[in-house]
């Protein structure tokens, strides 16, 4: 009974972060139409923090994403002991609010004002 209430919040959780990841991809997706492409190139490469976080998340999600693979293949096979399935259920939403935090990034920086906007 536990592990299907820690299955659904899951979901519930995994579909709040997606539907908010959608939201401001479509945001991002009608200003990127808006921005030259230098000046996103400029955006992107001057702000260093933007680079290497993003870099991080991007490995942070590769990495989850392998173990949930791993963690699948174990359950499968039904050797995955129940205990796990807790973190087995956790790694998805877990990875669905870091790639809302890269979107996100990337929504405030294509959104940033420049100098030449004033």
């Amino acid at each position: 009974m536990i592990q299907a209430e820690i299955y659904y919040t899951s979901l519930v959780f995994s579909m709040i972060g997606a539907t908010i990841g959608v939201y401001f991809s479509l945001k991002s997706w009608s200003s990127l139409k808006k921005i030259e492409l230098d000046t996103l190139k400029a955006r992107v490469f001057l702000d260093k923090s933007f680079v290497y976080t993003n870099f991080k998340l991007t490995l942070v999600v590769i990495g989850l994403v392998t173990f949930h693979m791993i963690m699948e293949i174990t359950d499968l096979g039904g050797t995955l002991p129940p205990e796990l399935h807790p973190v087995y259920y956790g790694v998805f939403p877990v990875v669905i609010l870091i790639l809302v935090q890269m979107i996100f990034m990337w929504y405030r920086l294509l959104h940033k004002k420049s100098r030449n906007d004033t």
